[in-house]
């Protein structure tokens, strides 16, 4: 996987048809689409929108894997910095 985390470590019921593996990928590919759209101004109803999660399970990424959530919003920041040509 590649990825420290505590969300490595999660206990994630395993979906009909999926992985532990594919759940915590789809998981981080969610909060990297999150992180992204919250650094350009979106509100968590609209990224729950977006994503086709909960607003609660979004929002309760931000406390129980703030690690990773960190790293994933800088991360987005820094692009977005970037693409506007500035220092962050």
């Amino acid at each position: 996987m590649g990825r420290s985390s505590r969300l490595g470590r999660a206990h994630f019921p395993i979906p009909l048809g999926g992985t532990y593996e594919d759940r915590v990928e789809r998981t981080l590919d969610d909060m990297d689409s999150a992180a992204e759209l919250r650094v350009q101004g979106a509100t968590w109803d609209t990224i729950a929108q977006v994503l086709g999660r909960h607003k609660r399970v979004l929002t309760r990424w931000v406390r129980y894997y703030a690690e990773d959530w960190e790293r994933l919003f800088q991360a987005a920041e820094q692009r977005l910095a970037d693409e506007l040509g500035r220092p962050t």
